[in-house]
């Protein structure tokens, strides 16, 4: 019998067959760089670790879906690179590395780089001069760039700001760098520094004018302690946003120097005030030893009148303490630092220890100082204490007048020192080179 002829698949199938083998081949080509990508780095730590990492494109892509091989051998060729850009900022200009690229175990790419940064490259010639009509001012600043010490861009680009900060703060307002640059000389291994500034004319305050509608402009300008005519000063200006900040009145003040409407080299000021809500009312509950669990009431007005005056009423309720406490502010002649205050306070009083009623009044002279405030008062308090005995209960009376001086230090808590000023708030603050300034309440 012959033997029987090979039988042959049909040619669709045989197709087939071909796509699937092909198809296999590939993802076992691919799975290899399909996952992840662990980047070890050696010989560097904290900053300039992280700027590498910050700087390196295979880090950035370690944990990305569908990576090819040649995409992984792209990134691993850009790494030497990267690492040296990463690590000129820090003086680092002879940085020597060795990559290794392998295959894990668990199908990901590990890719190593053994990084030696060598030296910090050294400050060589250092020439800082500041010149036209600010050249002349006292006290310039200090710059923090010595030949021989090692250079660094964060120190390099401190020390322009510090020049163009002192300049800006003396009223150069139009100061600008003529010449700035730093020459790297690899062969030689030092780094050349240059910095002129000049600083143009000097500006002056202009006229400083307050856009609201609620109080009398002559009252606002006493929280103003430079007049037209002065040498421009952001910092005069911070210190005019933050004291209206916090008066309480206002929930955003905006400080606007017009550099660009300056005439004879005076600068008009505007500042734009957005009124807080005039009242203000909180509730709360608590308890303490003293008092068991006691309720509270708190009524604020912010302002009354175009004078700035404030009033406020605070209500405590408890089984073994009931209190009204209310203020009266007027502020004074310079009201960043001083204000005239009047209290009243009527107090019943049930306590294992004493029973009885009290009512008193307070007149207030309130003074700030740069780190002290000084309280001169005038209290009178009438108290009728009742002694409590196991036959009987005796009622009895006392006036107490008397003057009082105290002084007590900003950062002390509120009753310190007699009955203080109500804490305010924190306040965030920003003012920027020619550039408006703006304070809101936390």
């Amino acid at each position: 019998m012959p033997p029987a002829a090979p039988r042959r698949l049909p040619q669709r199938c045989s197709r087939r067959l071909l796509a699937c083998g092909a198809a296999v081949a590939l993802l076992a080509a691919s799975a290899l760089a399909s996952g992840a990508i662990k980047v070890e780095l050696t010989g560097i730590d904290g900053d300039e670790e992280k700027n590498v990492e910050a700087f390196l494109s295979i880090y950035r892509e370690r944990e990305s879906e569908g990576l090819q091989e040649s995409r992984v051998r792209r990134l691993h060729e850009l790494a030497p690179q990267q690492i040296e850009e990463a690590l000129a900022p820090f003086g680092r200009y002879r940085v020597a590395v060795q990559g290794e690229l392998t295959p894990g175990a668990d199908g990901h790419w590990v890719a190593r780089y053994q990084i030696d940064p060598g030296p910090q490259i050294p400050i060589g010639a250092v020439d800082v001069r500041i010149t036209g009509a600010g050249s002349a001012e006292p006290n310039p600043p200090q710059v923090a760039l010595k030949t021989g010490e090692p250079f660094t861009h964060a120190a390099y680009e401190t020390a322009k700001t510090k020049l163009k900060g002192f300049a800006r703060e003396r009223g150069y307002l139009d100061a600008r760098f003529e010449r700035s640059g730093v020459e790297i000389d690899l062969e030689a291994y030092r780094a050349d520094i240059e910095l002129d500034l000049a600083t143009g004319p000097r500006f002056y305050f202009g006229e400083i004018s307050f856009e609201q509608e609620i109080f009398d402009p002559a009252f606002l300008r006493k929280f103003v302690d430079v007049s037209p005519g002065e040498p421009f000063s952001d910092n005069a200006l911070l210190g005019l946003q933050s004291a209206l900040i916090n008066t309480d009145y206002f929930s955003q003040v905006e400080v606007h120097p017009r550099a660009g409407d300056a005439v004879d080299q005076r600068v008009p000021v505007n500042v734009s005030l957005t009124p807080n809500k005039p009242n203000r009312y909180r509730v709360g509950l608590g308890y303490g030893t003293d008092t068991g669990v006691r309720g509270t009431f708190d009524w604020t007005r912010r302002y009354i009148g175009t004078q700035g005056h404030s009033a406020g009423v605070e209500l405590m309720l408890s089984p073994a303490i009931q209190r009204l406490d209310g203020f009266y502010r007027i502020p004074l002649e310079n009201p960043r630092k001083e204000f005239a205050q009047f209290r009243a306070t009527a107090e019943r009083y049930d306590t294992d220890a004493r029973k009885g009623t009290l009512a008193s009044l307070r007149a207030e002279h309130n003074t700030f100082f740069e780190r002290w405030q000084q309280i001169l008062a005038v209290d009178l308090d009438y108290e009728v204490p009742q002694t409590i005995s196991r036959a009987s209960t005796t009622t009895s009376s006392r006036m107490r007048p008397g003057p009082g001086r105290c002084w007590t230090t900003r950062s002390s808590p509120a009753g310190a020192c007699g009955r203080t000023s109500r804490s305010r708030a924190p306040m965030r603050a920003c003012c920027r080179a020619r550039a408006s300034c703006r304070a809101t309440r936390a």
